[in-house]
């Protein structure tokens, strides 16, 4: 039996859709927002029930989280955009840029530090 699509009513959703992509509904929930409520969620409802495997990958999944967190909540910015490091990088081991290796290294601290404060604030303090 074939169905005609245009005659099948759905019921109208219960909750407001949010928009994914371009601007989000008047009153919706930013990004970051979503991603604080479901990281939220893991750690008070699903971790605490969770067990051996499932637990490990529900903090894994917090983990994730936070980083998205960090870097929705601007923690790397432009100093962390990468240029063509593999390239930067070749160049160093076959001895390319001897003359300017300390000023890569000071050009570089910028955005390692920006990066380490994504994935794990911890790692920048004592």
């Amino acid at each position: 039996q074939v169905v005609d699509a245009d005659s099948v009513e759905f019921p109208e959703p219960e909750v407001d859709a949010v928009v994914l992509e371009g601007e989000l509904e008047a009153g919706g929930p930013t990004a970051a927002e979503l991603v604080e409520s479901v990281r939220e969620f893991l750690e008070s409802d699903v971790f605490p029930a969770a067990e051996g495997g499932v637990r490990y990958h529900t903090r894994v999944a917090i983990r994730s989280l936070q980083i998205v967190e960090r870097e929705l909540a601007g923690a790397i910015g432009e100093a962390g955009e990468s240029h063509d490091g593999d390239v930067v990088v070749a160049g160093i081991r076959l001895g390319d840029h001897d003359e300017r290796l300390a000023e890569f290294i000071r050009g570089s601290i910028p955005s390692t530090v920006s990066k380490l404060m994504v994935a794990n604030p911890a790692y920048m303090t004592g």
